[in-house]
């Protein structure tokens, strides 16, 4: 399943893409927790494995993706 992650997204990611990297750490065998609002921060928590993530930290929309300590 993998550790446990947050994932924020740059203010001009679009939906679409915000939903193509959730559906990418579902379809790896990863576990989406909880989405968080817009007005809070544009991203998730999830469940990610090491082979998702490396994808995640090189694409350009994310703005930052941290441990999970919860």
């Amino acid at each position: 399943m993998g550790s446990k992650y947050i994932v924020t997204f740059l203010d001009s990611a679009a939906t679409e893409d915000i939903n193509a990297c959730m559906d990418q750490v579902h379809k790896d065998g990863g576990v989406v927790i909880d989405i968080f609002p817009d007005m809070i921060a544009r991203g998730f928590s999830a469940y990610i494995t090491d082979s998702v993530l490396h994808r995640l930290e090189l694409d350009s929309i994310i703005d930052h993706i941290a441990p999970d300590a919860s």
